[in-house]
């Protein structure tokens, strides 16, 4: 009876672990920008990290489901349970702060939860069976070729999905398809952009406005997005070329410090560059 009630919750670890990895694969640019915004790409890119995170996940989600209960898929995890508690755990600790703040994105769109739901969740249904696990599972047991074989693959399968999902501003890339989420992108909020040909300056009032300034007199065709939550210190500067406040996750999109730019051509992005 403990050995079947063992392989079951490690079976539904495995399983939580595979959804949650194909739900953020599904949104991967809401997931990255949530790493940022948790200033936890202090020494890889966000996007990066994202991307390992799914493929971790996914993979030892699916030896799980395979019953690999060695010492090193337990420990890898454990680890990976502790960092989700500790965003999950962060983020909750900053509601109860009063500070405003999504959930962590572990489930994408998928399933939507309040800070305080994601970490009793998480707390609830990743810890125990771990820990029951550590326990009872054989932890010598083998892992399987077939079973390293399989996850591979389906691990390849959804970073392919993640990668046909993204939502970064890039080269050969249409700007409507830059987004921070599903249903809230670029164009929604600056509607003159869609099929627009020239420079479009993200700029920030405290870095380097002097030379946004020069940069947007010296240049026909440009539009100026600054950050909506700090706009009140744009009031008064007299910019003469058209400027729309933006929410701040479409900066946070960028691996370059503001000010930058995205140069188009009826609508399509063909140059990104830091000014």
């Amino acid at each position: 009876m403990r050995l079947v009630v063992t392989r079951l919750l490690v079976g539904v670890l495995g399983i939580i672990f595979l959804v949650a990895g194909v739900a953020k694969a599904m949104d991967i640019t809401s997931f990255a920008l949530e790493i940022k915004k948790l200033e936890l790409d202090i020494f890889f890119p966000a996007k990066l990290i994202a991307y390992l995170a799914i493929a971790i996940e996914v993979f030892i989600g699916i030896l799980l489901i395979f019953q690999n209960t060695h010492i090193a898929i337990l420990t890898i995890t454990s680890l990976l349970i502790l960092f989700f508690l500790y965003i999950t755990g962060y983020l909750y600790w900053l509601s109860l702060q009063g500070v405003e703040v999504n959930s962590c994105g572990c489930f994408g769109n998928l399933i939507q939860r309040t800070p305080k739901e994601a970490f009793l969740q998480d707390l609830l249904l990743l810890l125990p069976p771990v820990i029951v696990a550590w326990f009872f599972a054989d932890k010598k047991r083998k892992i399987s070729t077939y079973s390293l074989i399989t996850a591979f693959c389906i691990t390849l399968a959804v970073t392919g999905l993640a990668f046909s999902k993204e939502r970064f501003p890039k080269v050969g890339k249409k700007v409507e398809e830059v987004c921070v989420r599903e249903n809230v992108c670029i164009v929604d909020v600056v509607p003159e952009i869609i099929d627009y040909s020239g420079v479009v300056i993200f700029a920030s009032r405290d870095k380097r406005w002097e030379d946004v300034l020069s940069f947007v007199d010296s240049t026909e065709n440009a539009i100026l997005l600054i950050p909506e939550n700090n706009q009140s210190t744009f009031l008064g500067m007299g910019v003469g070329t058209p400027t729309y406040p933006v929410p701040e996750d479409f900066f946070l999109l960028f691996t370059l410090e503001p000010p930058f730019a995205l140069y188009l051509k009826e609508g399509k992005i063909i140059k990104v560059a830091s000014m």
